[in-house]
């Protein structure tokens, strides 16, 4: 239930346990899901994230890499990342990762848990902070 070599008393963590619940965990969602259940979610991770990585290029946001990517892809922010989530975030959004030491850039990731309603609300959001005059406080409402 926690490092062996501590004592009970002496322990500050019960990173052990957490360990095992978290390999059980993906234990039993694999045995669930099987194999073609995860061949499925690959698949909608993967289209998912590239037609969101499609709507974003069109809203103005242009991925920083041409190189292949399976459903996390970096884009190019009109104002620093941590700013841009700042501002998706007074709208309900949690934009993406900002890159530490790259001020304008921010990781997405679009799993298969994302409804297309949820994608396009995503594109609305970055369409309606990416509007000239929109940020510091000022972004369109949605």
């Amino acid at each position: 239930a926690r490092e062996q070599h501590i004592r009970r008393e002496k322990a500050t963590s019960n990173i052990c346990t957490n360990q095992s619940l978290m390999a059980l965990r993906a234990c039993v969602y694999l045995s669930a899901v099987g194999r073609k259940g995860i061949q499925e979610v690959a698949r909608l991770n993967y289209l998912k994230a590239h037609a969101l990585a499609d709507e974003l290029a069109k809203a103005g946001l242009r991925r920083v890499h041409s190189r292949p990517f399976f459903n996390e892809f970096v884009v190019e922010t009109p104002v620093p990342a941590v700013d841009f989530c700042r501002e998706a975030l007074e709208h309900g959004l949690i934009a993406g990762c900002p890159l530490e030491g790259q001020a304008n850039r921010l990781l997405v990731c679009v799993t298969e848990t994302k409804s297309r309603e949820q994608l396009q609300r995503y594109v609305e959001v970055v369409r309606a902070i990416s509007k000239p005059g929109a940020r510091k406080g000022k972004a369109a409402a949605v």
